[in-house]
């Protein structure tokens, strides 16, 4: 196939920190000073109402035009497994450049690095992944091996594990199809879908611009917790600080794509076993 086109990029992150009791006890009254907003070097916080956490703001920097929605700061959860800082970048900053600045935000607010809890890397194309997929998936010659234990060779097998959904017309109800893998706790997962009717809906329209493709096409993976984040890791092997440092590298957001795309989905013909997306193409 001529002129494949493709991308790499993460679609959603959120990043935890460690923090002084001085620290934290600070950015909280100082906001509260401040009637709920914070100016220190370039960032703002603004306190917003949370239902799960003490302490939740909407973080800002500083642009040419004008303070910039960043993502969401949250600390003092009642749950015993949410007990750092998070910080969850909003989706359109991690397609205009605006990755580059978590370090700069750390400092400023003087947290310090913990881990990657939740990361989404998505594979955008410029041709039909959905329908490349589909045509692999209803032949026979194929089995595939699902979440890394599951072997699927009968056709009429029912597989639990995928799910498919198509929206279109009374002349073609399939028109728009897709599908979703997940394992068991919804912490390791796979979409495919049509991301250009989805930027036509939601008004994404940055998404578009960034990636440059007429039409878009998306395979994703979403990694919901910080284990899946490191077992992905591990099998690189890659730590987490590693992860931090490259998370604008797209030959290692590759890496981290195919690593997950292993652990859900294989594909069998015969002997061989291989990779989803050496079959797509």
């Amino acid at each position: 196939m001529t002129n494949i086109k493709y991308r790499f990029r993460i679609d959603r992150l959120e990043v935890s920190y460690t923090a002084s009791e001085d620290v934290l006890e600070s950015l909280s009254e100082l906001a509260e000073g401040c009637f709920g907003e914070e100016y220190q070097d370039n960032v703002k916080l603004v306190r917003v109402d949370s239902r799960n956490y003490k302490n939740e703001f909407e973080v800002y920097t500083i642009s040419e035009t004008g303070w910039q929605a960043y993502g969401l700061l949250q600390f003092g959860s009642p749950n015993p497994h949410r007990q750092y800082v998070y910080l969850s970048v909003l989706n359109e900053r991690l397609y205009d450049g605006g990755l580059h600045l978590l370090t700069y935000i750390e400092s400023v607010l003087h947290l310090s690095f913990l881990r990657v809890s939740k990361l989404d890397i998505a594979l955008d194309a410029n041709w039909n992944l959905v329908r490349s997929f589909y045509r692999i998936w209803r032949n026979p010659d194929y089995a595939f091996i699902l979440l890394g234990h599951r072997t699927i060779e009968d056709m009429t097998e029912n597989i639990s594990e995928m799910i498919h959904i198509s929206t279109g017309t009374r002349k073609n109800i399939s028109k728009n199809r897709s599908f979703s893998l997940s394992n068991s706790e919804n912490s390791l997962s796979l979409t495919g879908y049509n991301k250009s009717n989805e930027i036509a809906a939601t008004k994404k329209k940055y998404i578009a611009d960034a990636t440059e493709f007429k039409k878009i096409y998306r395979l994703e993976v979403r990694m919901s917790s910080y284990k899946e984040v490191r077992k992905t890791l591990g099998t690189l092997p890659m730590n987490d600080e590693e992860l931090y440092c490259r998370l604008t590298d797209e030959n290692t957001l590759l890496r981290l794509f195919v690593t997950c795309l292993s652990r859900l989905i294989r594909v069998k013909q015969g002997r061989k076993v291989y990779g989803l997306l050496e079959c797509l193409t």
